[in-house]
């Protein structure tokens, strides 16, 4: 009788102490690819570098901190600059690509399947942000039409500058909300060929 009594206690003294220590292992999380994950990259280099690589000038708005500059595709004949920033308090980055693509304004009012249908996001997003976006909207940075998809805090804004024929994207992975983002594209997009 003792010797199952002491059986039992041992098996169940086991058991807790498995039970412990596979609460004390941390979960092997995925680690979550960056914004800039592209195997053909390069990563922290100068501004100039960046106009001379891409043709895209990416100017660092008045007050940004964390500025970093990459181009994404850069053996390609549409590399993407990419500027890192911080302003305002809020962390985002603003790509930029060259585009043959010209958008047609869908109008303030129009439904989000409308805005997706017009503004196509297959030439819009170069964000690297690959959601089912909840939400989308359209519009207007320094006279451009342009785009806007949210999912929870993340997200991103787009727009199209035709004369020059660059596709922007201005993105962000946390604190993402429409108006965010549209006072953050109207402070960092320098238009190349002035403000109109």
């Amino acid at each position: 009788m003792v010797n199952k009594k002491i059986i039992t206690v041992l098996l169940l003294g086991l058991c807790i102490a498995a039970g412990i220590s596979a609460c004390g292992k941390p979960k092997q999380e995925k680690a979550e690819p960056t914004a800039a994950a592209v195997e053909d990259a390069l990563h922290n280099i100068t501004y100039e570098e960046v106009v001379e690589k891409t043709g895209i000038d990416l100017p660092a708005p008045e007050g940004a901190e964390n500025v970093s500059y990459h181009v994404l595709l850069a053996s390609t004949d549409k590399p993407i600059a990419e500027m890192d920033f911080t302003l305002d308090g809020q962390t985002a980055y603003l790509r930029a690509q060259s585009t043959d693509w010209v958008p047609s304004n869908p109008g303030i009012d129009a439904k989000p399947e409308e805005i997706a249908a017009v503004l196509d996001t297959e030439h819009l997003d170069i964000s690297g942000l690959n959601y089912n976006w909840s939400a989308m909207g359209t519009a207007d940075i320094k006279s451009r039409s342009g785009m806007f998809c949210l999912d929870k805090k993340t997200g991103f804004i787009a727009w199209v500058d035709i004369v020059p024929g660059f596709v922007y994207n201005l993105c962000m992975k946390d604190n993402a909300d429409s108006e965010t983002l549209m006072n953050l594209a109207e402070k960092v997009f320098v238009p190349m060929q002035g403000d109109n």
